[in-house]
């Protein structure tokens, strides 16, 4: 208070408050009265959340920063932090006004994943020259498609063959690295993010399994929420974008750009997007202006499917899921009451 000078710093291109612990927001709880406690249903209502929406969905830091005069302003535009592939994937979200701060040779020796991955078809899956990459989970190989689904009347939603596919991933990745010498005692970081607590559970639950039997020394891995990767950085990420559904529709939880562009932006060298072709290149992201106010609809998600493809990185599940892990998947499916 007794300050001359006062400087805010943030980024208002990245999530706002959060109310509730894992992946929602007050105006989620709002309109999900099943999830609210009796004793505060009567408070907890759309009608407050509207009387109050600016103070519990946007950040102060991104009003004083749309309203305030050019000359005390500035944005910090040179990011230090990724690969420029996966800067051009975030950059839509920045007005293309993110630079790399990086020159070629260091990136070339900081930001070099160095991973060569094959197929399960014996093509070359991921090269070192490719930074990210889009695994389409619309269908299996045998052209089944696996929707999202919510077992026990749960209001989280769970898709099986992104699990798997991130499982076989992880493998591949941790045999990757196991040969170029990195251990438990030099692992490099990966994390994986989903936007949807259940999903989380279930690759943490999956992931556990099959540790007993195969060696990750040479990865160290954190399986968690969009939330609570924010400020967060990892070497390698894996997002598991999780919707699928027969009407091709997402929440707007799952659109909401300041959420894909944490879940995309904490990766340094490597990227991987796990996510349903047909179900996310339909989905239009509401993107505000950087510094001013105003909105522009975009299809963001397609625009990055279309960039990767381009760059020969958009991959089908018959890269990483064999016949027989297909059959697991499909059995583990029905039992949740999907329907093929």
């Amino acid at each position: 208070m007794k300050a001359r000078k006062a400087i805010l710093v943030g980024d208002h291109r990245q999530l706002p408050p959060m109310f509730k612990e894992h992946e929602g927001s007050y105006k989620e709880l709002s309109e999900n009265q099943e999830e609210v406690p009796e004793e505060i249903k009567d408070l907890l209502t759309t009608e407050n959340f509207k009387r109050f929406q600016k103070m519990v969905t946007s950040s102060l830091f991104k009003d004083y920063f749309e309203k305030a005069d050019e000359s005390i302003k500035h944005s910090l535009l040179t990011q230090y932090r990724m690969h420029r592939d996966i800067m051009d994937i975030i950059n839509r979200f920045y007005e293309q006004r993110l630079l790399c701060g990086n020159s070629k040779e260091e990136e070339q020796k900081e930001k070099n994943h160095n991973l060569t991955i094959k197929g399960v078809d014996g093509s070359t899956f991921v090269t070192p020259d490719r930074h990210a990459y889009w695994i389409d989970s619309s269908y299996t190989p045998g052209n089944k498609a696996i929707y999202e689904v919510r077992p026990n009347n749960s209001t989280s939603n769970y898709n099986v063959l992104e699990k798997y596919i991130i499982i076989e991933l992880l493998k591949k990745i941790a045999d990757a690295y196991k040969v170029q010498g990195y251990n438990k005692n030099n692992p490099k970081t990966v994390g994986v993010i989903s936007f949807y607590q259940m999903q989380v559970n279930e690759i943490r639950e999956a992931f556990r399994e099959v540790k007993r039997n195969y060696d990750f020394s040479s990865i160290n891995v954190d399986i968690n929420t969009v939330d609570r990767f924010q400020g967060k950085e990892k070497n390698i990420i894996i997002t598991s974008l999780v919707r699928n559904n027969h009407k091709g529709k997402a929440s707007k939880h799952v659109v909401a750009f300041e959420r894909i562009n944490v879940a995309f932006s904490r990766a340094q060298e490597l990227l991987f997007i796990v996510g349903a072709k047909h179900m996310y290149e339909n989905q239009a992201v509401q993107l505000p202006n950087m510094d001013m106010p105003g909105v522009k609809t975009v299809p963001v998600y397609k625009n990055i499917m279309e960039e990767l493809n381009r760059k020969g990185c958009f991959k089908s599940s018959n890269k990483i899921i064999t016949p027989e892990i297909e059959e697991k998947i499909i059995l583990e499916y029905k039992e949740m009451g999907g329907k093929l």
